[in-house]
C-alpha cells in the first residue's frame, strides 16, 4: 500500500498485525516483555570494531589487548567478547569446554573482521547514508515506545530499571542502523556490478536437506485483490474544506510561518504536531497527485491547493536532493457525517454485489476504488493480516468474494481471493521455496566472492 501523506492510514501488507483480540495482554506484562526485547537489542547491536568504541570485559582483571589489525584498524578482545554476548543474547549456543570456547571465540573474530572489511571498502568507495533518514527511523522507534509505555517518563524509568538510557539507547540504534545501510548499500553496489553467482539444482536441494528438519510448517498464506470503498464528503462540506485550504494558502502567501500554520489547520495527525513535516521520500511513496506536485516544485516553494482522496493539500517543499525530497504539508479534510459513512456501506454492497454478479473486478477499481490503498494484496500471511482482513478472510478459497467489511477509517472493503494455501509441510518442489532458496545462496556466494577479493586486497594480521 503507499504511505499516503496522512499519520492514520491504514496498511493491509502481511506483518502489519496488531494483536488478536482473543488474547489480551495488561499493560504491565506488555512493557517487561518490550524491554526484554529493548535490553536485548542492546546486547545485539553490532558494536563498532575499533579500540574507541571497545566494551570492557565482566573480567577486571583482563587486559585488553589487539587480537587483529585489518587494514588501519584493529580489533580488541573486548571486541571479541562483546560479539560472544550477543551471540549468547540472540540464543546461539555457547560452547562450555576451554578448546570450545576458543574456537567459538575465533568465530566471532573472523565475523567482525568481514564486517570491518566491508565497512571499509564502503568508506572508500564513498557509500554513506544520509543522517536524517537514520534518525527519523530512530526517532519514529522511540516515538512508538513512548506510547507503548505510556510517555517520554515512563519511558526513561522503565530503561533505567535495566540499566539503559533514552540517549544511549538512540546512540547505539543510530549507529547500529547506519553500519547496516552501510553494508546494503555497498553489497547492493556489488550485486550490481557482478554477474549473479550461478546455482545449480544439486546446491538447491542440498541446502534443502540440510535445513528440512529445522524449517517447521509452512504457514497458511492468502493473496487477494479489493475494492476499498472510501466515505464521500456531502458537497457542501468539500466547498468549505476547499475554502478553509485557499484561506490557509492566502496567509502563506502573505508571509506567515508553514510550520506554525500546520500545527493550527492541519487534519493529518500524524505530522500536525511536527509543523506538517513529511520528511525526505522518493516518488513512490505517496499518492500520484500528491506526489506530482511535490516533484514539480522547486525548493523552497509552496503550491496551490491540490484535491486527494485524503483532502485538500497545501505542499511545501523544504529540500532537495537528487531524487528525493524534503516536504511539509497541510491537509484540511471536508467533514464526514454519520449519512456520509451510511453511505459507503451501502455503496460498498452494491460493489460486492456487482462482483459476484461477474462485473469485471478492473472496472470496478477504476470506478470507486480509493488510491490510497492497495489494489493487490499477498501472499500474505494469513496470520499476519491485520485486523478484519485475517479473520473476514478466514477460509476463503480462490475465487471467492469477501464482504464488505469495514476497515479503520470509515470505509469497507470488497475482497476477491486470488490463491489460498493452507499450512503444511515445506516441499523441495515448490518453485516458491527453490527460488527462495536459489536466492539464499546466491547472496552468500556473492558475500565470500567480495570477501575474497577485499581480503586478498587488505592487510589482515590474526593475534588470537
Amino acid at each position: 500500500m503507499r504511505n499516503p501523506p496522512v499519520g492514520q492510514a491504514y496498511d493491509t501488507r502481511a506483518g502489519h498485525s496488531s494483536r488478536p483480540a482473543a488474547f489480551p495482554e495488561d499493560s504491565k506484562a506488555m512493557n517487561r516483555r518490550i524491554l526484554t526485547v529493548l535490553t536485548t537489542l542492546i546486547l545485539l547491536l553490532p558494536a563498532a570494531p575499533v579500540a574507541a568504541q571497545a566494551m570492557q570485559s565482566s573480567d577486571p582483571d583482563l587486559v585488553d589487548r589487539i587480537v587483529a589489525v585489518v587494514g588501519d584498524s584493529i580489533l580488541l578482545e573486548s571486541d571479541v567478547l562483546a560479539e560472544v554476548e550477543r551471540a549468547r543474547a540472540s540464543g546461539v549456543p555457547i560452547p562450555t569446554t576451554p578448546a570450545a570456547i576458543q574456537d567459538f571465540r575465533r568465530e566471532q573474530l573472523q565475523s567482525l573482521v568481514n564486517e570491518l572489511l566491508i565497512l571499509q571498502a564502503a568508506e572508500r568507495d564513498s557509500v554513506f547514508v544520509v543522517a536524517e533518514e537514520v534518525q527519523s527511523q530512530v526517532d519514529a522507534q522511540l516515538a512508538q515506545l513512548e506510547r507503548q509505555f505510556g510517555g517520554r517518563q515512563a519511558l526513561e524509568a522503565a530503561m533505567a530499571r535495566e540499566g539503559l538510557t533514552v540517549e544511549s539507547y538512540r546512540a547505539n540504534m543510530a549507529a547500529a542502523l547506519r553500519r547496516d545501510q552501510i553494508r546494503r548499500q555497498y553489497m547492493a553496489r556489488a550485486q550490481r556490478d557482478r554477474s549473479a553467482p550461478p546455482v545449480t539444482d544439486a546446491e538447491v536441494n542440498a541446502f534443502f536437506e540440510e535445513r528440512a528438519g529445522s524449517l517447521g510448517t509452512r504457514p497458511a498464506t492468502i493473496e487477494f485483490r479489493q475494492i476499498v470503498v472510501a466515505p464521500r464528503p456531502a458537497d457542501s462540506a468539500r466547498t468549505a474544506a476547499l475554502e478553509e485550504a485557499q484561506r490557509v494558502l492566502t496567509e502563506l502567501r502573505g508571509g506567515a510561518d508553514f510550520s506554525l500554520l500546520a500545527r493550527r489547520h492541519s487534519d493529518d495527525p500524524g505530522t500536525k504536531e511536527r509543523g506538517g513535516d513529511l520528511g525526505w521520500f522518493r516518488r513512490g511513496r505517496f499518492v500520484p497527485e500528491f506526489e506530482r506536485m511535490a516533484f514539480a516544485l522547486r525548493s523552497g516553494e509552496v503550491s496551490p491547493v491540490v484535491e486527494t482522496s485524503f483532502g485538500f493539500h497545501v505542499i511545501k517543499v523544504e529540500k532537495i536532493r537528487g531524487p528525493e525530497r524534503q516536504v511539509r504539508h497541510i491537509l484540511i479534510r471536508p467533514e464526514i457525517t454519520p449519512t456520509d459513512e451510511a453511505q459507503t456501506e451501502t455503496r460498498a454492497a452494491e460493489v460486492a454485489a456487482a462482483l459476484r454478479a461477474g462485473a469485471p473486478l478492473d472496472s470496478l477499481i477504476t470506478a470507486v476504488h480509493d488510491q490510497a490503498e492497495e489494489t493487490r494484496v499477498g501472499p500474505a500471511l494469513q496470520d499476519s493480516l491485520p485486523a478484519p482482513y485475517g479473520s473476514e478472510l478466514r477460509g476463503a478459497d480462490a475465487g471467492d468474494v469477501v464482504g464488505p467489511f469495514e476497515i479503520p477509517g470509515g470505509k469497507y472493503a470488497v475482497a476477491r481471493v486470488v490463491a489460498s494455501r493452507e499450512a503444511g509441510a515445506y516441499s523441495a518442489t515448490d518453485p516458491d521455496v527453490r527460488d527462495q532458496i536459489r536466492s539464499v545462496i546466491q547472496q552468500e556466494k556473492l558475500l565470500e566472492e567480495v570477501l575474497r577479493d577485499l581480503r586478498r586486497r587488505t592487510y589482515i594480521d590474526i593475534r588470537y
